[in-house]
C-alpha cells in the first residue's frame, strides 16, 4: 500500500499562559490517504479546530508550543521555515474556515482575494488569473461570476461567501483540504449544496479532505473514516460505518445517543452527556472522560488508556472498559475493590447511524 498523503504523528499544540500550558492538542496521530475523507468530531472545546490549525502551522497565539510531525506527501511541515511554509499553504495544503465573513478580507474585492494565490503559486498574469478565477466561481455554481468578482464579501449571502472561500482554497489544486465546519450557520439546503460541491471537487482532483464537524449526520454520509476527539486527544478512530455502528469508546456512544431522532416521540426529552469536559490547563492523569463516564473504574481515574486495536482492522479506541469489547481488567474479578463498578456484561444495543444533517445552533 502507498504511504498516506497526510501523516500526523504525536502532534501537540500548547498555549502558554501565566497559569501554565493549556494542552489544546495533546499527542494526536492520524493518517489520511489520497482521495480519502476523514471526519473529525467531538464537542465544542475538544480541540478539533486547533488540530487543523496546528496541522497547517497557522498562527494561533503569540505564545504557543508546537511539537510532533506533520508529513505532507513525505515532507515534515513542522520543520519548515515561515517562507517555506508559505509556499506550501494554498498550493499543496489548503483550508476552508468556519466563518467566511471573518476569513475573507472585508475591504478587498472578491476578485483580488481569489487571484492572489493564483498569481503567487501558479505565476499567472493578471489577465490569466482573472480568467481562472472566473472559471472557479462558475465551477462553484455561482451565478454571474464577473459581477461577483467585483463585489465585496459583505455584498454576498452566507452561502455565496462560503463558495468563494472554497474556490480560494481549491484555486491552486491542493492535495489536502482542511475543512473546518464549512457549513456552519448555513440552512440545510445550502449546506447540502456546499457538501456536494466539495465531494465533486474531491473526486475530480483525487484530493484528501479532513472534515471537521459536530454534525454526526454529515459524518455518516460524507466521510470514509472518523476520528473522535475529546480533551485534546483522539479517543476513537476507524472506518465511519464501523465506528458509528459499534462504537467502543463510551464517549462516542454518548455522542450518538445525543443525536435527535425523527422517530422519537414529540415530547421525548433530548439525551445529554452529564458533566463538563476537563480543563486542559491541568488535565486529569487518567482517562479524560472518566468523570462523565458511567463505566469508569478506579483504574480509569489514574491510568490513561492507550489507543489500541479493536477486533475490526483499522478500528482503534482508548478505553479500559469499552462498550463492545472485553474490558482490560486491572485485577482478577475476585480481587476487584468492593466499591468499583463491575465490568458491564449487559447487552448494549448497536447505535443507529445518524441520517439527519439538520442543525439547531
Amino acid at each position: 500500500m502507498s504511504d498516506p498523503i497526510l501523516d500526523v504523528r504525536d502532534l501537540r499544540l500548547w498555549y502558554l499562559t501565566g497559569r501554565g500550558a493549556v494542552r489544546a492538542v495533546d499527542g494526536v496521530s492520524l493518517a489520511v490517504d489520497q482521495g480519502q475523507t476523514l471526519g473529525i468530531v467531538g464537542e465544542s472545546g475538544s480541540g478539533k479546530t486547533t488540530l487543523t490549525r496546528a496541522i497547517a502551522g497557522l498562527p494561533l497565539a503569540t505564545r504557543t508550543v508546537r511539537t510532533g510531525e506533520v508529513h505532507l506527501d513525505g515532507r515534515d511541515l513542522v520543520t519548515l521555515s515561515a517562507a517555506q511554509l508559505r509556499s506550501v499553504l494554498g498550493a499543496e495544503l489548503a483550508m476552508v474556515f468556519q466563518d467566511p465573513m471573518t476569513s475573507l478580507n472585508p475591504v478587498m474585492r472578491v476578485g483580488a482575494q481569489l487571484t492572489e494565490g493564483l498569481r503567487l503559486h501558479r505565476s499567472l498574469s493578471r489577465r490569466q488569473a482573472r480568467l481562472a478565477a472566473r472559471e472557479l466561481l462558475a465551477a462553484m455554481r455561482l451565478p454571474d461570476p464577473d459581477t461577483i468578482l467585483r463585489r465585496y464579501p459583505a455584498e454576498l449571502s452566507g452561502g455565496m461567501r462560503q463558495r468563494v472561500t472554497i474556490a480560494i482554497a481549491l484555486a491552486c489544486g491542493p492535495t489536502v483540504l482542511l475543512a473546518d465546519e464549512p457549513t456552519t450557520a448555513l440552512d440545510v439546503t445550502v449546506q447540502a449544496q456546499i457538501l456536494d460541491l466539495l465531494a465533486e471537487m474531491q473526486r475530480e482532483r483525487s484530493m484528501a479532505v479532513v472534515l471537521v464537524t459536530h454534525d454526526l449526520g454529515v459524518v455518516a454520509t460524507r466521510t470514509t473514516r472518523i476520528a473522535v476527539m475529546y480533551g485534546g486527544k483522539i479517543v476513537e478512530e476507524g472506518p465511519t460505518a464501523v465506528v458509528l455502528r459499534r462504537p467502543h469508546m463510551p464517549y462516542t456512544e454518548a455522542l450518538l445517543r445525543s443525536v435527535p431522532r425523527f422517530d422519537a416521540g414529540p415530547r421525548r426529552p433530548l439525551r445529554t452527556i452529564p458533566g463538563q469536559p476537563p480543563g486542559l490547563l491541568d488535565p486529569p492523569p487518567g482517562c479524560r472522560f472518566a468523570s462523565r463516564c458511567d463505566r469508569a473504574s478506579s483504574r480509569c481515574v489514574v491510568d490513561e488508556p492507550p489507543l489500541r486495536e479493536a477486533s475490526t482492522p483499522g478500528h482503534r479506541f482508548a478505553c479500559w472498559h469499552p462498550v463492545h469489547e472485553a474490558p482490560v481488567h486491572e485485577a482478577p474479578a475476585h480481587e476487584a475493590p468492593a466499591h468499583e463498578a463491575p465490568a458491564h456484561e449487559a447487552h448494549v444495543h448497536e447505535a443507529p447511524i445518524p441520517t439527519t444533517t439538520r442543525r439547531r445552533d
